[in-house]
């Protein structure tokens, strides 16, 4: 097994594992405050490692008491696991009619029956048991953790969680998600204040496409973007955030107007730019900018673009991306076709019938189209030239070491500032996604399951980079979790607790009629397993792409 896929498994774990505990937790602690029972908190998912019980729960035995195990009131013992069947009394104590061995069904039984009881006896008194009836269990698959309430559907159940008012049910259940939801201002609070290095510089204006928002506005080769939307701009990140965030939206541009120098030397900066004169403009990105066809004639300017023009955009675009390999003397059009004794001096394992790609790089698996254009100067590596939301494209001018990081005092503000950015950018990503957007930003899966979050945080910690921007990085990635569990949560869909609100909400609507605890049951069911019938689907299509070499980073 790989170190990327080793260290991925561990990461995801330890990065998953815990936001979905800590949700589990917000539901807990609220039960805790209503008086909701809670039966059991698990520490990731069944099968069970062990478990450990408390909770004193006094239950009262007389002489009709029945025993079912040999010898009776007398064989029990401390430490033993039991069955008691009784009835809670409105004073809240609870007389036991049966005291039976456990059996693992009876679990289920007790979590929606009013009158069956499991647990660990504690102490044997003269006319009570005590019994622990929580557990604290640890189970041995790792992703994430659950909490089980007394009577979570069955309103007849004293301290059950239906026996609760409609306000206590939606308090109980929106804790988890309101856990998820405060967990990444916390973080980007801390993520803020760790200084890590970065690359920055003055980002320039290289080129325009013609009729972009940019062009519109009044953006120009040479000019420097200062600012958007008040933010400082001094990476290509930090501009790619920027426009993302407002996408179909006015965002202001503050840039300063470059002043070329013809007789600057070698070490000198070829353009000026002067303090204080600046530029306004206001820019409208694009949801779904264009791609653009490379054709030798064009006939529809919308989507097709002559390819020297494209070239000056993208040098390495072509009327052609893939070669064909065939036999020695057998070439009949060089744009499509290569021999096999030429194709060979790059890629020494081809054979007669092999597609051969054209690429950036010289790693063995195609040909770099600087050397494919040594046989047909119309070749490259993508066949047409794809616009982005702004349409411009940048360069990094004077380039320098920068450090972020920002004092205590501040970070709580940019750690708000910060969270409310990421949601948009979610929101962005995921509106763009489903509605086929060819924006660049939004490239990548959809989503991931817990196959691609491994293979994620592998590359995070296997990556070339200092171990302040891994950490940052890392935290970033389970803030970002965080949002979308919290998000994901909120869905009115069974089987999650947006789908346990909805009912919930409907009952209010009804006018405090519910709907049978049967019914709803078999509806959260039906929930969950198409549930796990997408994380399967989602994990098959991740694990395609780990087979395929694709990565994230």
């Amino acid at each position: 097994m790989s170190p990327t896929l080793v260290y991925g498994l561990l990461l995801a774990v330890l990065i998953l594992g815990p936001l979905v505990v800590l949700h589990e937790f917000g539901h807990y602690f609220a039960a805790k405050i209503k008086g909701v029972k809670v039966l059991e908190f698990g520490f990731g998912f069944p099968p069970r490692a062990f478990g450990i019980w408390t909770g004193s729960t006094p239950i009262s035995t007389f002489t009709h008491t029945r025993y079912d195990a040999e010898g009776g009131r007398t064989a029990l013992r401390v430490g033993q696991m039991v069955t008691i069947l009784g009835e809670e009394r409105p004073d809240g104590t609870i007389d036991a009619a049966s005291v039976t061995e456990f059996e693992k069904k009876d679990i289920s039984t007790a979590q929606s029956s009013a009158s069956v009881f499991v647990g660990k006896v504690r102490r044997i008194d003269d006319h009570r048991i005590v019994v622990s009836e929580m557990v604290w269990s640890i189970n041995w698959l790792p992703f994430g953790g659950f909490v089980k309430l007394k009577g979570e559907e069955d309103p007849e159940a004293k301290n059950s969680l239906a026996n609760q008012s409609a306000i206590t049910r939606i308090f109980v259940i929106i804790a988890g998600i309101a856990v998820n939801a405060v967990i990444p201002f916390i973080v980007f609070t801390v993520v803020v204040m760790i200084p890590v290095q970065y690359v920055a510089g003055d980002v320039v204006v290289s080129n325009v496409m013609p009729n972009s928002p940019a062009y519109e506005a009044g953006i120009r080769p040479l000019q420097k973007i200062v600012e958007v939307d008040g933010t400082p701009i001094n990476n290509f990140n930090d501009l790619q955030s920027a426009v993302i965030k407002k996408l179909g939206e006015e965002s202001k541009w503050v840039v300063q107007r470059g002043i070329p120098d013809p007789f600057a030397r070698p070490a000198e900066p070829t353009v000026h730019y002067l303090e204080g004169d600046t530029q306004i403009f206001t820019v409208v990105a694009r949801w779904d900018p264009p791609r653009h066809e490379i054709v030798d004639e064009v006939e529809n300017p919308l989507n097709q673009m002559r390819l020297g023009v494209a070239r000056a955009y993208n040098p390495s675009v072509g009327l052609n991306d893939t070669l064909m390999v065939v036999s020695d003397g057998t070439v009949r059009d060089d744009l499509y076709e290569i021999s096999l004794s030429d194709i060979t001096e790059f890629v020494p394992t081809a054979q007669v019938g092999d597609a051969i790609p054209v690429t950036r790089s010289d790693d063995g698996t195609g040909i770099h189209y600087l050397d494919a254009r040594k046989f047909n100067l119309e070749l490259g590596t993508v066949t047409y030239l794809q616009e982005g939301a702004a349409g411009v494209q940048l360069q990094l001018q004077n380039p320098y070491v920068a450090s972020r990081g920002v004092p205590i005092t501040r970070a709580i503000p940019e750690g708000i500032r910060e969270t409310f950015g990421i949601v948009t950018l979610a929101r962005n990503s995921i509106f763009g996604a489903l509605s086929g957007s060819k924006n660049p930003q939004f490239e990548g899966p959809v989503a991931v399951g817990p196959v691609g979050l491994s293979q994620l945080s592998g590359e995070v910690a296997t990556a070339d980079i200092s171990i302040t921007a891994r950490v940052t990085i890392i935290l970033t990635l389970a803030a970002t979790l965080s949002i979308s569990l919290a998000v994901i949560n909120l869905l009115p869909f069974p089987g999650l607790d947006g789908g346990r609100l909805a009912f919930v909400v409907l009952e209010v609507v009804r006018g405090g009629r519910r709907i049978s605890p049967e019914k709803e049951n078999l509806v959260h069911l039906a929930g969950f397993v198409i549930l796990l019938a997408l994380i399967v689907v989602i994990s098959f299509s991740d694990i395609a792409r780990l087979i395929g070499g694709e990565r994230f980073l």
